[in-house]
Order: C-alpha cells, then sequence, then structure tokens
C-alpha cells in the first residue's frame, strides 16, 4: 500500500507520502467499499483530496463523513498536511 501511494504522487515529500498512506488506511478500515477504489489529487492550494464512491446511505454518508473529518485533523495537527474527502 505504501509504495502504491508513492507511486501515485512521487512529488510529495516523504512526510506529505507517510500522512496520505496514514489517511488511506484509515479510510480503508473505515469504509471497505474504498479498497483499491480511490484516486488522489492535488488541489491548486496544495492540499491532498482522495475520491470515493460515497456510500448512498445518508446515515452512512454523514458517519463516513464525521469519521475521516476526525482522522484528517489529527493528520493535519501532527504534519500540517491537509487532506480533502470527495467524491
Amino acid at each position: 500500500m505504501r509504495r502504491r501511494v508513492q507511486r501515485e504522487l512521487d512529488f510529495l515529500t516523504a512526510d506529505g507520502a507517510h500522512a496520505l498512506t496514514r489517511y488511506i488506511e484509515a479510510l480503508e478500515t473505515i469504509y471497505p467499499e474504498a479498497k483499491g477504489n480511490y484516486r488522489v489529487a492535488t488541489s491548486d492550494e496544495g492540499y491532498l483530496v482522495v475520491g470515493v464512491p460515497f456510500p448512498k446511505d445518508d446515515k452512512k454518508l454523514i458517519r463516513l463523513f464525521e469519521q475521516m473529518a476526525e482522522v484528517a485533523t489529527r493528520i493535519l495537527v501532527e504534519t500540517d498536511q491537509c487532506i480533502v474527502l470527495t467524491s
């Protein structure tokens, strides 16, 4: 997994790649449907955008956003790397 993330975003620093790996690992644990079914891009502002197909159920979607917001906040505080979840 870590090697795959690093290949996708070779321009990231080691810390940035580690932050993204942590985020993806948490995402795949919280939302198993995302496993191998995500894409990563960067914004013009320099933050990472992780896209996954969202669950159709509104409650599951809200829970996913809440849990991943907690993960992203921890990563932001610890590494100064902003990561955003989108569809």
